[in-house]
């Protein structure tokens, strides 16, 4: 049987008697596109210095195609991993030229000459061999950075936060592109950031991580239809958790009774998770809400509504809508695409 790519197997990182990454396991397979992501201190940098083996381990164990690279008590080196890295800061060298930047690891090759005109073909660069960093756009020096990476043809290319100096747009439109270019090279990667829209462009599979701890593996679309804790509910996607009761089989809920589908005893507290496109607006009906913000954003309109008990949902409405400040709306929760039940 072909092992895993990558195996981290209960990975734990201590710094004194702090676990900075506490049990960690998951695999990435060939071709695979992955990410770690979550909130500052939560344990994912961390993580990818240990895969890199800029951290040593505590417990558990990281394998690469079932060769062990890191356990408490044996670590391959960094530079015998073959291991890709991509920096936060890109760390291009000034005064070399594009074409040399990226040829920096593997100058002494045979065919590096052909390698590098591969790459900057590859990562739309041919035309700007011959400038330097200092030339280029911070988009342009982030793919002069990842072809470098690529150079040494790693087996894994692990990013750290590699997109945080740019802007919002660009940020999600270059995850896009260079997971177009893994794609096109074959290399397996790992992404590290704070932004879900960064992941969820980038990665086949996510792990939300929060305190330490991995507290969910899986792919973008379970990850925001089907989140397996509070914390991933929350931090993934716009929406919010509404209190509900069982009672006679049913679950109340400020907006409405709501099935049992998990068969809850009765008087257990759930938590509903609502997304936006869960709810519509609708004059007659017995819930209401006022509306305290709406943002419009082209195809459609956010309204964010409190509700009697003061919580404050949002509900997306195609194209514009007459609603301002201080209206109050009917709501219909669309139970149909509920998926999410979370028990206190």
């Amino acid at each position: 049987m072909t092992p895993h790519l990558l195996t981290v197997d209960t990975l734990s990182c201590h710094y004194g008697s702090h676990a900075a990454v506490d049990a960690v396991s998951f695999v990435i397979e060939k071709g695979e596109a992955a990410c770690l992501l979550g909130p500052s201190g939560c344990g994912k940098t961390t993580t990818l210095r240990a895969i890199a083996g800029f951290e040593r381990i505590t417990a558990g164990s990281i394998l690469l195609a079932g060769t062990a690279l890191s356990t408490p008590d044996f670590q391959i080196p960094p530079e015998k991993r073959h291991l890709g890295m991509v920096f936060q800061d890109y760390a291009l060298f000034p005064h070399l030229t594009i074409r040399d930047n990226i040829a920096f690891g593997i100058h002494k090759q045979a065919n590096c000459k052909a390698t590098v005109d591969r790459l900057l073909d590859l990562t739309g660069l041919t035309a700007m061999a011959k400038r330097y960093p200092h030339e280029l756009s911070g988009g342009q020096q982030q793919r002069v950075a990842l072809a470098r990476a690529l150079a040494p043809e790693p087996r894994l290319l692990l990013l750290d936060e590699p997109f945080s100096n740019l802007d919002a747009e660009l940020r999600t439109s270059l995850a896009r592109e260079v997971r177009d270019i893994l794609q096109a090279a074959q290399i397996s990667a790992i992404l590290v950031t704070h932004d879900q829209d960064e992941a969820f462009s980038f990665a086949d599979k996510i792990g939300v991580m929060h305190n330490g701890k991995l507290l969910q593996w899986d792919t973008p679309e379970n990850l925001y239809d089907a989140p397996a804790t509070a914390f991933t509910a929350r931090f993934i996607g716009e929406g919010c958790l509404i209190p509900g009761k069982v009672i006679d089989g049913h679950i109340k809920t400020e907006l409405g009774s709501l099935p049992n589908p998990h068969s809850h005893p009765e008087n257990r507290t759930i938590e509903v998770l609502v997304r936006p496109d869960h709810l519509s607006l609708e004059t007659q009906s017995p819930y209401k809400g006022q509306v305290v913000r709406r943002t419009f954003q082209g195809s459609h309109t956010l309204l964010h509504i409190a509700l009697p008990s003061s919580q404050v949902i949002t509900v997306t409405v195609p194209g514009k809508t007459s609603l301002n400040s201080g209206d109050e709306t009917g709501l219909r929760l669309n139970e149909e695409v509920l998926s999410t039940y979370l028990v206190d």
